[in-house]
């Protein structure tokens, strides 16, 4: 608790002033130690996270650790834990507490600006006090001997809630005792209410495993469930909220969630989830990040990847130079590297490069993933006569070939593409270091090329540290 670590602290820095050495004696002076002091638990848990009130907007659903509320609905109450806690330097003694509404603090915090929400269209929302006689709580309460806190229930008639879903509520409930010093500060504690948790929406998300392509990773999206049922579409089911599902193939998968909401009512969503089948090493030539043999720190001659002249130099290798090619290994990809730049670092660059590779696919949805390292421009004082640029684009091109980067736009046989077009820049522009994704559609059974197509010029440079290509079987 962090107010009583602040009063200990303080204590300790007084007692060590009250001592005065001399060559003599030492005297200790008598100092008073601050009585104990009592506050709202939640008002404190409120003012730690900067807000002026205690926000009761999501109903727990965590058989472990604390819940905000609860409720009873046998009883039809709407039940909300509370404590007040002691600080101080010790716990002796008992302290009585009185408890009582305070719903005027409430309207004094919302004109002072204090106190408010917005809606969608940010609009400020209208906070209504829930009416005395719909409240119920303890008027006294105790702090035995020995205890630093003591807990008990505020009651909200449920039926009133429930009657008006959607709105915002608020409960203040203030502390006062005759046998103890109260914080201030701390002495209200103003709780505010969502009946938006009764609204239920349904929602999900997927995650497909790394090492498992068929493993996929449900995770609940939805506000206001109290139960949840899954239906995987393969004749599996599932009670959990976040579960995790084996599909056995590929393709399409229609999944269903139908949740329940504290009221009982249900709603469901149905969406597809894809199942990708990693093809990288087959398309890549089992090469997905390596198109290029490393060699003394230079990248080498291409290795089961297509090139043109843009790329090759009269021997075969590279027109450029990779001296990063050791230090990118270690990125995190599968340990290959591609690095293009030109091997005069203030000369012309080049101006269609192209690194691919292509292979007959069957009809289906198909994923470039792409992992670069820096690619980009650096412009210098000299650029103005010798220019920096970049084109680069990660693509895919029907036919045994990829296209000109240049040209790339107007070319009808590009399934699909991601690019960027760096020019006459006032200083150096960089593609996001981040995983890329795009998609594209086969529809008849070709020759599809998969690879890079840029062309550079002066202090233009291109990195990829890793490739992947995921295939979605047509239906």
């Amino acid at each position: 608790m962090k107010t009583i670590i602040r009063i200990v602290q303080a204590i300790s820095a007084v007692a060590a002033s009250a001592l005065l050495f001399s060559c003599s004696e030492t005297k200790v002076l008598d100092i008073e130690y601050p009585k104990s002091a009592v506050y709202m638990s939640c008002a404190a848990s409120a003012a730690n996270e900067g807000k002026a009130a205690y926000e009761l907007f999501t109903l727990s659903t965590s058989e472990t650790g604390s819940r905000r509320f609860s409720i009873d609905l046998e009883n039809d109450e709407f039940v909300i834990p509370l404590s007040i806690s002691r600080g101080g330097v010790d716990s002796k003694g008992s302290i009585t507490i009185n408890l009582a509404i305070n719903n005027d603090t409430i309207p004094k915090l919302v004109s002072e600006g204090v106190l408010g929400y917005l809606d969608d269209a940010g609009s400020v929302r209208t906070i209504t006090a829930v009416p005395a006689d719909k409240v119920h709580f303890p008027e006294t309460v105790t702090i035995e001997d020995g205890s630093d806190i003591v807990n008990f229930d505020v009651v909200v008639d449920f039926d009133y809630l429930r009657e008006r879903v959607g709105q915002l509520f608020s409960v203040a409930v203030g502390i006062e005792s005759a046998t103890s010093e109260v914080t201030k500060t701390l002495n209200t504690a103003v709780m505010v209410i969502n009946t938006g948790f009764m609204e239920i929406v349904p929602d999900f998300e997927t995650v497909q495993s790394e090492t498992d392509n068929f493993m996929t990773s449900f995770q609940d999206l939805s506000n206001g469930a109290v139960a949840w049922s899954w239906d995987f579409g393969d004749g599996s089911y599932s009670q959990e909220q976040n579960p995790s599902h084996r599909f056995t193939s590929y393709g399409k998968k229609t999944v269903k969630l139908t949740i329940t909401g504290v009221l009982g009512n249900t709603e469901e969503i149905t969406k597809t989830v894809n199942i990708w089948e990693d093809i990288s090493e087959w398309f890549f030539n089992n090469n997905t990040g390596r198109p290029f043999e490393p060699s003394a720190g230079n990248v080498g001659p291409p290795l089961n990847w297509m090139a043109n002249d843009g790329v090759l130099n009269q021997e075969g290798g590279l027109k450029g130079w990779s001296s990063w090619g050791d230090w990118l290994e270690g990125m995190g990809g599968k340990g290959g590297v591609i690095q293009l730049e030109s091997s005069n670092w203030n000369g012309p660059g080049v101006e269609d490069a192209r690194i691919w590779c292509y292979k007959e696919l069957q009809p289906g949805d198909y994923r470039l993933i792409v992992n670069p390292e820096s690619s980009g421009v650096e412009p210098d004082a000299e650029s103005a006569t010798n220019p920096a640029f970049l084109d680069l684009y990660y693509c895919a091109v029907k036919g045994t070939e990829l296209c000109d980067a240049r040209t790339i736009e107007e070319n009808p046989d590009v399934l699909g593409k991601i690019g960027w077009n760096f020019h006459d820049t006032p200083g150096s522009e960089y593609v996001p270091i981040q995983t890329h994704e795009m998609d594209f559609t086969v529809t008849e059974t070709s020759n599809v090329s998969v690879g890079f197509s840029l062309s550079f010029g002066r202090h233009g440079f291109f990195r990829v540290v890793d490739v992947q290509l995921l295939r979605l079987p047509a239906e």
